[in-house]
C-alpha cells in the first residue's frame, strides 16, 4: 500500500491553479479539489488569464497540495521534485522514501533543505528520522521543527507526542474534504483555523453519537472540566423549563463557541463522521491527521486525548495483542 501511494506522488495527474489571493499557482492532488477551488471562487485557471501569468508569480512546487517554495528575491532556484531529489542525493535515500515520509508526517521540506544546507541539520539525522524505527527520537525532532507551514499563517511546533496513526481511510478524506471546504490555515489563518478543526472535531464526535467524548473536548479546550458532565436537560413539561433551558445556554457546555460553528465547518465534521462509518475514534483521528499535516500538532494532541482513559481503547488494544501473540 505504501508503495502505491508514493508511486502516486510521482506520477498522479497535476491540477493547477492560481490564487486570487497571492497570485501565486497551487497544485491539487486531485481533480476534485482542484475543480472545488475553482468553484469557490478562491482560485482561477492560469488558462483563462489574459496577458500570461502575473509579473511576481513564483514557481509551482508542491507535490503536497501547496505551493511552498520561499520567494527567495526572485525565481525559486528548485521546485518540489528537485527538493525531494536534492535531499535524497544529500542523505543517501531513496526520493520516493523521502517524498513519502515528508508527506505522511506533515514536513515541509523546502525547511528541511535549508537546515541540510546550512549545516544545521545532520543528513545522517534526517536519514534516520525516514529509515529508523517509526516515531525515534529524530524523527520526533524533525517533525517538530520542520513542520508544514505555508503563506502568513503562523504555525506551531510544539513537538508531538506518539500520536494513534488512525484509520488511512478516513484520514485522507479528512484531509481532502478540509481543502474542499477551504478549512485551511492559509485561508483561516492560524486562529481561525485552530477554531474551525475545534468546531469540526465535535460536531464529528456528536454525529458519531460521542456525545461524552464531544462535552470532555469542549471542556479542555475551554479549560472547564465541569463542562464535561453530562448535561441535565429538563423536560419539555417542566414548569421552569424555559428559565433552566436558558441558563444552560448561557452557563454550560451549549455556550462555548466550539459547541456550534459555521455551516461549513459542521458539514466538514459530519462527511468526516460519515466516512469513518460513525466511529468517533477514527473520525477525531481523521481530524487530528490533518492538523499534524498543517502542524497543529497540540491541537491534535487534544483531540485525540478525550480518548486516552476510556475502557472501551483498553479493552480494544487488549485483544489486538491477543490477536498478535495467536
Amino acid at each position: 500500500m505504501a508503495n502505491i501511494k508514493l508511486k502516486g506522488l510521482f506520477e498522479a495527474e497535476d491540477f493547477k491553479a492560481r490564487s486570487k489571493e497571492t497570485g501565486k499557482l497551487v497544485h491539487f492532488k486531485s481533480k476534485d479539489a482542484y475543480q472545488a477551488a475553482i468553484k469557490a471562487g478562491s482560485h482561477e485557471d492560469p488558462k483563462a488569464e489574459k496577458g500570461g501569468a502575473s509579473k511576481g508569480a513564483t514557481k509551482p512546487n508542491s507535490m503536497f497540495g501547496g505551493d511552498y517554495a520561499k520567494d527567495r528575491g526572485g525565481e525559486p532556484k528548485s521546485d518540489g521534485m528537485e527538493t525531494v531529489k536534492s535531499i535524497a542525493a544529500s542523505t543517501g535515500l531513496r526520493a520516493t522514501a523521502v517524498a513519502g515520509w515528508a508527506d505522511e508526517n506533515g514536513v515541509n521540506l523546502s525547511k528541511v533543505s535549508d537546515a541540510l544546507n546550512s549545516k544545521k541539520l545532520k543528513p545522517m539525522d534526517f536519514m534516520t528520522a525516514v529509515s529508523g524505527n517509526p516515531g525515534n527520537k529524530y524523527a520526533k525532532d524533525i517533525i517538530a521543527k520542520y513542520s508544514q507551514g505555508e503563506g502568513n499563517a503562523e504555525v506551531p511546533t510544539s513537538k508531538p507526542k506518539e500520536a494513534r496513526k488512525g484509520n488511512p481511510t478516513v484520514n485522507k478524506e479528512a484531509k481532502k474534504k478540509a481543502e474542499e471546504f477551504g478549512i485551511t490555515p492559509q485561508k483561516l489563518g492560524k486562529d481561525g483555523y485552530q477554531k474551525a478543526m475545534y468546531q469540526a472535531a465535535v460536531e464529528a464526535l456528536t454525529d458519531a453519537n460521542f456525545h461524552d467524548e464531544a462535552r470532555e473536548l469542549v471542556s479542555k479546550i475551554e479549560g472547564k472540566p465541569e463542562w464535561a458532565k453530562r448535561v441535565n436537560y429538563p423536560s419539555m413539561d417542566d414548569p421552569k423549563y424555559k428559565e433552566k433551558m436558558a441558563d444552560i445556554r448561557t452557563n454550560g457546555v451549549d455556550s462555548s463557541e466550539y459547541w456550534g460553528g459555521e455551516d461549513g465547518t459542521h458539514e466538514f465534521g459530519r462527511k468526516v463522521s460519515q466516512a469513518s462509518g460513525w466511529n468517533g475514534v477514527e473520525a477525531a483521528d481523521g481530524i487530528a491527521f490533518t492538523l499534524r499535516m498543517n502542524g497543529f500538532h497540540k491541537e491534535a494532541d487534544m483531540i485525540q486525548s478525550v480518548f486516552d482513559d476510556k475502557p472501551y481503547m483498553r479493552e480494544q488494544s487488549t485483544k489486538l495483542k491477543s490477536m498478535i501473540k495467536k
